[in-house]
């Protein structure tokens, strides 16, 4: 924040989801799969809203981004695409 306040930046806050995999029942079909990942999406949301609100504010601007996929290479794509042009 101190950062960000300083040197009027924004604040990107992101969580990545990894998958959620059921091994034992990977071939019964993809709609556990899905609503299990949605699930999983929604609450990381919903927690990154939270910490937004309450201790980002208006203190300086704020994008809550969730993706799903592995973090070692969701993390360094988003901050490519949302770095400095």
């Amino acid at each position: 924040m101190a950062f960000a306040e300083q040197f009027g930046a924004r604040l990107i806050l992101l969580h990545v989801v990894e998958p959620a995999i059921y091994p034992e029942n990977h071939m019964a079909g993809a709609a556990p799969l899905d609503q299990g990942n949605q699930v999983l999406l929604d609450a990381a949301r919903e927690r990154l809203e939270e910490i937004k609100h309450q201790q980002v504010g208006t203190r300086a601007p704020a994008e809550v981004l969730v993706r799903i996929g592995h973090p070692y290479s969701e993390i360094p794509d988003t901050a490519k695409a949302w770095g400095p042009t």
